[in-house]
């Protein structure tokens, strides 16, 4: 490889390696993210509202790890998890079980995958979402144990708020961090309490075509509720 830099100095003859928008030099030994259109987190276009694909969501690194998130038969989400490297028609994703080829493109927006449609590029877990189920069964509106939750993504910590039924002002409220190799929320609430870990996963029903976030104290949800999305925030 010979590379040319903007202060006139050059590199030629170089070994390199590829990881996923990461270019690793080894002599000298130095590494820079490229301009990939592919990085970031990307949800199946209308997934909370009508999804009928197999594929739920995809997160491509710049340092190579990838995860593909699908429902298995009893509607709750699993990954697997890659290494990705770019190719000339998209994506190949590398594991001990598998290759994979995604013919694909991407620009700031979206991502278009053959046979697998369209992702855009977010993640699940921001917006408005309402109570609709629990380990004890449907929760309507009009029912005490009702509660809406409000996730908000920001610059620097994102932000939850909850809201108990017929509530105007938020019950509990605070800085948020999304653990996604923990499937966890880490929440540091604003009246200074301790912090709260939430456990997530999302759940699909094929009578509705819809997918839920589900929330819990412990990460067995032997308690937990089901959330329904409401909108954008």
């Amino acid at each position: 490889m010979y590379i040319d830099f903007d202060n006139g100095k050059s590199i030629k003859d170089c070994d390199y390696l590829f990881y996923g928008a990461t270019l690793q030099l080894k002599s000298p030994q130095l590494s820079y993210i490229l301009d990939c259109p592919f990085i970031g987190s990307w949800l199946a276009t209308d997934a909370h509202n009508h999804f009928t694909g197999s594929t739920f969501y995809y997160t491509f690194a710049a340092d190579g790890n990838a995860e593909c998130f699908t429902f298995n038969t009893s509607g709750i989400w699993e990954s697997q998890k890659y290494s990705w490297l770019r190719t000339q028609d998209g994506i190949q994703l590398l594991s001990n079980m598998a290759t994979k080829n995604l013919i694909c493109e991407a620009d700031a927006e979206k991502l278009t995958i053959q046979g697998d449609g369209e992702f855009s590029h977010t993640s699940p877990f921001y917006g408005k979402w309402k109570s609709v189920y629990s380990q004890d069964g449907i929760i309507d509106e009009k029912d005490e144990n009702f509660s809406t939750i409000e996730l908000y993504q920001r610059t620097d910590d994102d932000y939850f708020v909850y809201y108990e039924k017929d509530n105007k002002y938020a019950s509990f409220q605070g800085p948020m961090s999304i653990l996604l190799p923990n499937r966890a929320l880490l929440i540091n609430p604003a009246d200074g309490s301790d912090p709260l870990f939430l456990y997530f996963r999302f759940y699909y029903s094929k009578d509705s075509e819809k997918v839920y976030l589900e929330l819990s104290k412990d990460n067995s949800f032997t308690e937990y509720t089901r959330y329904e999305f409401v909108t954008t925030l």
